[in-house]
């Protein structure tokens, strides 16, 4: 474990909301990034932790190489643990990204102290990918659109068992998008007791428990197009007429075409619930990322991984993903740039405070990310 640079990385309170420590981990980044000879950059936005890019020497003759992270977590670092019988670290964020971050970093070094560090290389680190970027999608679509091709370091698939890590991971060459949204209905509401008439009573909840019926008839299963009503609260008291009730739903889709399908039926739903305009109705949308389609150029990228990792005794297999991640906006942003996710650690119990990752693993990514650079370095990338 002593071996393993780059673990104070962990130590620190980088949750989604907490701007004052993500900027401190942006910190400590941007010193060791600029000491490992790159120039950064920190884009700055109102109520909002910084987003970092890091770069390396420009060179026009060449392609341009983007490595995409996220610093931000579910959790903040409780406790730092290792378990050395089966070789894990626990801690807040490490597979979900911060192992992907430290591995990266370990490669760089390594890379600079032989010289070998590639030009048109950048770097990003998010600070909001756990909430689904609301601030620096300009940021990302910039970046995207000045890049030749893109790895992203979430974590990739484990084939072990639960206490034994085997040298075999997964790329991800596809994601589902996904949209999600709060709905709101309000209305008069009144005395459960006393309202008789069918008309007259306006119980939000029954309006929202219609909408619910009604949502998942628009799933297509076949297709991969679901919902999820995961939050639900309202009225005040069990004889009074719900005055108000909301809910918080996703959809996710594998298309674009499906994504405008369900979001247009969605519509004519609430307006069926609602034929009279009895009731107030407010639907926000937010967190939408478009789904990372499967392509040619992410394949044939993808098969550039998959012969690295046969150099370095790693077996490779292409992954489809359903979970959302900033690879499937940088694909958006430049269709015809390649884009591969799942380029992180392994390990597991991401989003819950036992998240924990393989120490191999680590060390796996950083000598993957290492022979990769060098590849791309010498232009067979």
């Amino acid at each position: 474990m002593e071996n393993i640079e780059f673990l104070e990385i962990l130590k620190f309170d980088s949750r989604s909301k907490n701007i004052k420590g993500v900027n401190s981990l942006v910190d400590f980044l941007e010193v060791t990034l600029i000491t490992l000879g790159f120039q950064c950059i920190r884009e700055q936005k109102p109520n909002a932790s910084d987003f970092l890019i890091a770069k390396t020497q420009k060179v026009n003759t060449q392609k341009k190489l983007l490595l995409s992270f996220h610093i931000d977590t579910v959790y903040s670092p409780l406790e730092i643990k290792t378990d050395n019988a089966e070789g894990k670290i626990y801690a807040a964020g490490i597979s979900d990204m911060k192992g992907g971050v430290i591995a990266a970093l370990i490669a760089l070094k390594e890379l600079k102290n032989d010289s070998k560090l590639p030009p048109n290389l950048t770097l990003m680190f998010s600070p909001e990918e756990e909430i689904a970027t609301p601030n620096y999608t300009d940021i990302l679509e910039r970046e995207a659109k000045s890049a030749h091709m893109a790895l992203v370091y979430e974590s990739t698939k484990h084939f072990g068992t639960s206490s034994f890590y085997s040298k075999k991971r997964s790329v991800v060459v596809s994601r589902r998008g996904f949209e999600q949204y709060k709905l709101k209905i309000s209305s008069a509401g009144g005395h459960s007791g006393t309202i008789v008439k069918k008309s007259e009573r306006k119980n939000s909840i029954q309006i929202v428990s219609r909408f619910i019926l009604g949502l998942e008839k628009l799933c297509n299963y076949n297709k991969l197009t679901t919902a999820n009503v995961g939050m639900i609260s309202g009225g005040t008291a069990v004889n009074v007429l719900a005055p108000s009730a909301e809910i918080i739903f996703e959809i996710r889709f594998k298309t674009i075409s499906e994504y405008k399908r369900i979001r247009s039926e969605i519509d004519v739903l609430l307006k069926k619930i609602n034929p009279k305009n009895s009731f107030s109705v407010k639907l926000e949308p937010f967190g939408f990322f478009p789904p990372l389609l499967e392509s040619k150029i992410n394949n044939d990228l993808a098969n550039k991984v998959i012969y690295a990792g046969k150099k370095l005794g790693i077996e490779i297999l292409k992954e489809k993903r359903g979970g959302g991640s900033e690879a499937s906006l940088l694909s958006y942003f430049n269709p015809q740039m390649p884009v591969l996710d799942g380029m992180g650690v392994a390990g597991g119990a991401e989003h819950t405070p036992n998240e924990y990752c393989y120490v191999q693993s680590i060390v796996e990514t950083a000598s993957l990310t290492k022979e990769l650079l060098l590849e791309f370095l010498d232009g067979k990338l």
